[in-house]
């Protein structure tokens, strides 16, 4: 028994000794797609754009690179998430869902087309310290300016119109993130107003953000149908919520001595040319700025030089005894009549209408007369014919 338990032992040992004369072969790690230098090959950049970040980077002289996954942290040593992807040649990125208000880190890596990545390790990371996050409209009409302010982190909002934040507002950050600001005064249209916002977390501030926003208050005057003038009594429409007074005249010199009245979307103004001519309306508005603007209309009448309207779809005969009238013209009122003698009252304007026939005859040619005005203007009648077949 003994002696069999010493030869397996001395069996063993050899089996080890002999194992342990030749040295294992290294695993081969070398990526294809990193650099053979041992440096970074990408050379990543971030860059503060308006409400986003923007990534640059190095091509690497690697052909078999296909596209670019963007990673992003909010820590320099990761983890690192994929952000983005670029197809190559692409070296840059646009980064819209970062974190305000904080440092944001960025790598990239690249693909091949077998969905093989570079390694992480080598590219340094590149950051940027964010400022909140502002939305709002670029153009005002009016000094009152609403801010949608975003940030990752951070107890306290600060607007102000200059770097120094003298006379600023300080807000309590709030669950809607909607703060409203004064941009003050100003004597025209066109005039830069500038805008810097920057959170406090803890009583330290962070990053500014700092862009402008340019006064344009200009409110037009339209005509409501925005067809040509059809009447002397017209609705107009007025483009701007921001008016605080308005009022109106048939030139800029009668303006001055017109009343402002309150503020409207639409206005029925009184054309008092009766003339078949041209027609104008000036408009003077003022705004919460300090200002006034002016606009004008010009507005043609329409003449009724053409006169049209179809009968029965433009059939040449019909067994109907009430036919379908379609029209298409600048008038305000019409009537219809099977003869000159039979027209009656006038009837208000309509694309459509009908006309009742009193006592047709087999194979009667007949003929529909049509007249129309507008304030302006009053037609001759005008004939047109169609066929009538017993049904």
């Amino acid at each position: 028994m003994n002696r069999r338990i010493s030869f397996l032992f001395s069996l063993l040992l050899v089996i080890v000794l002999f194992g342990c004369t030749e040295k294992p072969v290294s695993p081969d790690f070398t990526n294809p797609l990193d650099s053979e230098n041992g440096i970074d090959p990408f050379d990543v950049q971030a860059g503060l754009g308006s409400n986003q970040i923007l990534i640059g980077w190095t091509a690497p002289d690697i052909e078999t690179i296909v596209s670019y996954d963007i990673l992003h942290s909010l820590i320099e040593e990761g983890p690192f998430s994929i952000a983005g992807s670029v197809d190559a040649p692409g070296t840059s990125f646009f980064h819209e869902e970062y974190s305000p208000n904080m440092t944001n880190w960025y790598k990239v890596r690249g693909v091949d087309a077998a969905g093989g990545t570079s390694s992480i390790s080598l590219p340094v990371a590149a950051g940027i310290l964010m400022p909140p996050m502002v939305i709002y409209e670029e153009s005002s009409p009016s000094r009152t300016l609403s801010l949608d302010v975003s940030v990752a982190i951070g107890d306290e909002i600060e607007i102000a119109d200059n770097d120094l934040f003298e006379n600023s507002d300080l807000h309590v950050i709030n669950n809607d993130s909607i703060y409203i600001w004064d941009l003050g005064e100003a004597s025209e249209n066109g005039e830069i107003k500038y805008l810097y916002v920057r959170a406090f977390t803890d009583g330290s501030p962070g990053a500014t953000f700092v862009d402008s926003v340019n006064v344009d208050f200009s409110p037009s005057i339209s005509l409501e149908n925005n067809t040509g003038l059809l009447t002397t009594a017209q609705t107009l429409h007025i483009s701007d919520s921001s008016i605080l007074e308005m009022r109106f005249a048939e030139s800029r010199e009668l303006l001055e001595g017109a009343l402002y009245i309150g503020v409207e979307d639409t206005f029925n103004y009184d054309f008092s040319d009766a003339l078949l001519d041209t027609q104008v309306v000036f408009g003077e508005f003022t705004c919460d700025f300090g200002f006034s603007y002016i606009d004008s209309l010009i507005a043609i009448p329409d003449s009724l030089n053409v006169i049209d309207f179809v009968i029965e779809n433009g059939d040449e005969a019909t067994s109907q005894t009430t036919l379908d009238i379609i029209l298409d013209l600048g008038a305000t009122h019409m009537r219809f009549a099977e003869d000159l003698a039979s027209f009656g009252d006038w009837e208000i304007y309509l694309e459509s209408t009908q006309l009742e026939l009193t006592s047709p005859a087999h194979n009667d040619t007949l003929e529909i007369w049509g007249q129309f005005k507008n304030d302006w203007v009053v037609t001759n009648p005008v004939a047109k014919s169609i066929i009538w077949l017993d049904p």
